[in-house]
């Protein structure tokens, strides 16, 4: 009788050091589940962005979950910075560090806008070929070159006046609608208008604060670019060719050129109505070339 007490009461004993020994196996197990979710990381795989916007500095649109502290995550992308325009397409892997842990991810820069657009009426001779483009005064879209159609697909030939709707779109098809007046006149030239316009209103390349006294050349009628034939074609042949260094300004007589930049100067029309001639110099000095001649 006493034996059997004794391993009835062994047997209870057993079986109590089991259960408390899967109990204790189980909170460890709960324990490290926990400590590991809360030192992990799991990030948004892939972020759309668009084009002209802003790139956020917030954690919390790359990583999910539950986040404490901020300043424990180092988020770097790729070619873009946090807190920056984004100005250009394309994709862009981007990491988030964490502790230990490090994920990488994609920002997918689109661009779904379509073009802001201003437009003018236009007149032009009859039988005169003209160009879409000059409906357009500006473009604005990150995705140029835009693109102008007519709606209809329609020629105009005959004298009198027309409403017109321009499709105008980006390199991704976005589009945007804008009307204007098409005036056809018979012993008008639109391209005499132009030649006319000696009036500087951009140039290329671009320069801050451009001056009249940096002008080099100023043309008394306007030509169209890359025309080989045109006036100031010719003439940027014949200059390029001579001596420059003897339009260097009095103040720096006696250095050299190291490197001189063309920049031309356009009317509204974009037709070339003049140059000016930027160069360094050999005393490190940078200054526009005088052609005393003409200024």
């Amino acid at each position: 009788m006493d034996d059997f007490y004794l391993e009835e009461t062994s047997k209870k004993e057993i079986f109590f050091k089991i259960f408390i020994t899967l109990i204790i196996v189980a909170c460890a197990v709960l324990l490290g589940m926990y400590l590991i979710g809360k030192n992990s990381l799991h990030i948004n795989k892939e972020i759309t962005v668009e084009v002209g916007d802003t790139l956020s500095k917030k954690v919390s649109d790359y990583v999910l979950g539950k986040i404490k502290n901020t300043t424990e995550y180092k988020i770097k992308v790729d070619k873009l910075k946090l807190g920056e325009k984004v100005e250009k397409t394309g994709e862009y892997k981007y990491t988030v560090k964490y502790n230990n842990h490090i994920k990488e991810g994609v920002i997918k820069v689109v661009d779904t806008k379509a073009p802001v657009v201003s437009v003018q009426d236009l007149t032009v001779g009859l039988n005169e070929d003209y160009d879409l483009d000059d409906f357009v005064t500006s473009c604005e879209d990150y995705s140029k070159p835009c693109t102008i159609q007519l709606k209809d697909d329609k020629e105009y030939t005959s004298v009198g006046t027309y409403d017109i709707t321009l499709v105008i779109s980006d390199t991704f098809n976005n589009k945007t609608e804008k009307k204007a007046k098409l005036t056809i006149k018979e012993g008008y030239s639109l391209k005499s208008v132009k030649e006319s316009d000696t009036n500087i209103v951009s140039m290329e390349p671009n320069v801050d604060n451009f001056k009249d006294e940096y002008i080099f050349k100023k043309f008394d009628k306007a030509s169209m670019p890359d025309d080989e034939e045109s006036i100031a074609e010719e003439y940027l042949y014949e200059i390029i060719n001579d001596d420059m260094s003897k339009y260097i300004p009095s103040e720096y007589v006696g250095s050299s050129i190291i490197n001189q930049e063309t920049i031309e100067l356009f009317n509204k029309y974009g037709y070339i109505v003049g140059y000016a001639f930027k160069v360094k110099l050999s005393n490190g000095e940078e200054t526009y070339l005088k052609n005393n001649q003409e200024n």
